[in-house]
C-alpha cells in the first residue's frame, strides 16, 4: 500500500508541476500580446516556441485532440 501512495502523490505533483507550466505559458503569450516584442527575451521566446509548434503539428492535430478531449468531458459529465 505505500507504493500505491507514494504513487499516487507523484502523480499530483507531476499535475501540479503541469498545471503550473501550462499558466507560465499562457500568462507569457498574453504578456507578448500586450507589450509585443518589448517584453523580454524569455517571454518572446516562449511565445516563438509556441507558435513554432503550433505550426509544425498541424492544425487537423489540433481539431483532433479538441473533439478528443471534449468527448471525453462530455461522457465524464454524463456518467456523474
Amino acid at each position: 500500500m505505500k507504493i500505491f501512495e507514494r504513487l499516487r502523490n507523484l502523480t499530483s505533483i507531476i499535475w501540479i508541476v503541469s498545471e503550473l507550466s501550462l499558466a507560465l505559458i499562457i500568462f507569457s503569450v498574453l504578456i507578448f500580446l500586450l507589450l509585443g516584442e518589448s517584453s523580454g527575451v524569455f517571454v518572446t521566446s516562449i511565445t516563438e516556441n509556441s507558435i513554432y509548434l503550433l505550426r509544425e503539428v498541424g492544425a487537423e492535430s489540433i481539431i483532433g485532440v479538441t473533439i478528443v478531449f471534449f468527448v471525453y468531458f462530455y461522457l465524464r459529465q454524463r456518467s456523474k
